[in-house]
């Protein structure tokens, strides 16, 4: 028979079965709580430990005992690391262990694992093994190797630190906590004692598992009475390392259980005030905190509340639960200063209340300059219509001299024609025609006018070909009695159209055609008659985007470089001495842009000047 029984195999047998429940209901918590991860590790090897020695001192033949010697080392080795992460987890302070620290610490337990199974070629751990029987228990004897001693005492001083560790909660936690921590403290140093003392009924046989029961009974009280992996050590790890700002943790009955540095710097000048010196401190503060915090519910709460000790500060309250399993474990208080908030909301606030002053008395100056453009607009509508009325009056003055002198000399003709003999029927059917003809060109020519300066409602295809050739031939007596000739070149741009009002466009070029023929006075009058001919030329021409280009120039003075960007500007004018009012160009741009949706501009020019329109051509006309 490989085993036989003996009742000293019920203790580790027993601690086998507690620690493996335990590690098991850690394993099933370890997404919910830091600590759960090695505590389930610290099972396993307390566990494993257990069960291999009670197989150990089952076993009735040496090969047997040495295996389960070498595989309850294997999970002794599961403990040092697994203690020590325990202790940090408790404490709130897990963060520390990070995966670099984990495996300085795990470097003597993992020689330890390899020696242990490479025992048979080096001795390192132990040897000279043989069966010792003691009245009826066979116990497996040995010789300690050179190794053993440092593994022994790397695992009594891990769990000698894991003490030191678990201790600090003295001081740094309210009594309420203590005793899960004692629990602690005694559920680790207990098994150390044992294994230092060694007191066994049986000389040879190791009391150190069957005090692992006692153990696993502990930590069992610690998790199930005393919350071991539950408020604390998760409020420690999710938001203490994290958050600067003042941080409570409540309990389900209300009671504050921890808090952070910062919540304890309210208290006071106290370096170490207990946590009821805290909480009273915080709710002499902020007394309707408590009215807040409503216990039993498991809804977040935020609220905005002053500081009664210190005026003119503002606190922002946010109240979370704490849950574990659907099953409310406590309450996490955030504190967060909006004074500086506050007050920049108080000076948007008054900002807001300038800003609407200020928009009210803007309103009522954009209201009185609206008034005031409108009645420059009219004034300078009524200015460029009264100087379009000058032109066309200058106009039929011109169309109307040629006229008027035929129709004088027919009637002196007929005069004296009649002092010398008497009038004959034919005579006076040819003074009759020759007068109504006469008479006709005049009454054409006032049409022709009316028919320019007509306003127009609606926007129309129109020819700015045609256009200009109208225009022409209203001004063209007055460019011919001044000796300007006019060239125009049309690159076949004769049909092409645009949308817009044909009149409004042969008033602007009408008012570019006088601006030419002024300009060449000008230069003759500085120049002593030159140039003696006078050359207005107006070219057409397609651009690549689709637009229309109508180029006026002249040879006449031109446009200084210096007043050159001001000519468009309303009122400007260079004629002073010649009645100027510094309207057209202005109401010429004006006419172009907004009713035409094109474009006038002054081109350079070393001589003369040159104005250039640019309007968007109609599609269909432009495709064909």
């Amino acid at each position: 028979m490989p085993f036989y029984y003996t009742p000293y195999c019920i203790s580790p047998l027993l601690s086998t079965l507690v620690n493996t429940g335990i590690a098991i209901y850690s394993w099933n918590q370890r997404k919910v709580y830091p600590s759960a991860i090695p505590l389930f590790w610290l099972m396993v090897g307390m566990a494993g430990w257990s069960c291999s020695y009670a197989l150990n001192t089952a076993a009735t033949s040496l090969s047997l005992k040495i295996y389960f010697f070498k595989t309850g080392v294997t999970f002794v080795c599961l403990i040092p690391p697994s203690i020590i992460a325990l202790s940090l987890e408790s404490i709130g302070h897990g963060n520390w262990l990070t995966n670099r620290r984990l495996a300085i610490i795990s470097i003597i337990p993992s020689v330890s694992f390899f020696l242990v199974w490479t025992n048979d070629m080096h001795s390192l751990f132990r040897s000279d093994f043989y069966i010792n029987q003691i009245s009826k228990l066979l116990v497996l004897g040995f010789k300690p190797g050179p190794y053993y001693k440092i593994h022994a005492l790397y695992v009594i001083s891990s769990n000698l630190i894991s003490v030191g560790i678990l201790s600090s909660i003295f001081w740094t936690q309210r009594r309420k906590q203590w005793p899960r921590c004692i629990l602690l403290i005694f559920a680790t140093i207990l098994p150390v004692m044992v294994e230092i003392l060694q007191p066994s009924p049986v000389k040879g046989f190791s009391m150190t598992t069957s005090c692992l029961l006692v153990s696993g009974v502990l930590y069992a009280l610690a998790i199930f009475r005393h919350h071991l992996l539950d408020v604390v050590p998760l409020a420690r790890a999710a938001l203490f390392g994290q958050i600067s700002e003042p941080v409570l943790v409540m309990d389900t009955s209300g009671e504050l259980v921890d808090c952070n540095q910062s919540a304890r710097q309210l208290a006071g000048n106290t370096l170490t005030p207990r946590l009821d010196e805290v909480y009273q401190a915080i709710l002499a503060r902020i007394p309707q905190m408590k009215s807040q915090l409503k216990l039993g519910t498991d809804a977040p709460c935020e609220t905005y509340l002053e500081d009664t000790v210190e005026e003119n500060r503002f606190w922002r309250v946010s109240i979370s639960t704490i849950t574990s399993t659907k099953k409310l474990q406590g309450y996490l208080v955030l504190l967060h200063d909006i004074t500086e908030l506050k007050r920049i909301e108080k000076t948007v606030l008054e900002s807001k209340k300038q800003l609407e002053t200020l928009n009210n008395s803007l309103l009522m100056k954009v209201e009185e300059e609206t008034k005031r453009r409108v009645a420059q607009e009219r004034l300078l509508s009524n200015h460029s219509r009264l100087a379009a009325m000058g032109e066309m009056i200058g106009a039929i003055a011109h169309q109307w001299r040629q006229p008027l002198a035929t129709l004088g000399m027919i009637v002196q003709r007929t005069y004296a024609m009649a002092a010398i003999n008497p009038l004959t029927p034919a005579y006076m059917d040819e003074f009759k025609a020759n007068a109504m003809r006469q008479i006709k060109y005049m009454s054409d020519t006032i049409e022709e006018f009316r028919g320019f300066y007509r306003i127009e409602k609606q926007k129309i295809l129109f020819s700015p070909y045609n256009c200009i050739v109208a225009s022409i031939r209203l001004f063209e007596h007055q460019l011919t009695s001044s000796g300007i000739e006019i060239k125009i070149s049309v690159n076949n741009c004769a049909e092409q159209q645009t949308h817009g009002h044909p009149n409004e466009f042969k008033q602007v070029i009408l008012n570019l055609l006088a601006n030419a023929r002024d300009a060449i006075l000008e230069s003759r009058q500085l120049n002593h008659d030159s140039p003696k001919e006078g050359i207005i030329a107006i070219g057409m021409s397609l651009s690549d985007d689709s637009y229309i280009l109508i180029d006026i120039r002249d040879n006449g003075c031109g446009v200084p470089a210096d007043i050159a960007p001001r000519i468009f500007d309303p009122y400007f004018t260079t004629k002073n001495e010649n009645g100027g009012t510094g309207i057209g160009l202005y109401m010429s741009r004006m006419i172009i842009e907004d009713s035409l949706e094109g474009r006038l501009s002054l081109l350079e020019n070393f001589e003369g000047a040159v104005f250039r329109i640019e309007l968007p051509l109609d599609k269909e006309t432009c495709m064909n």
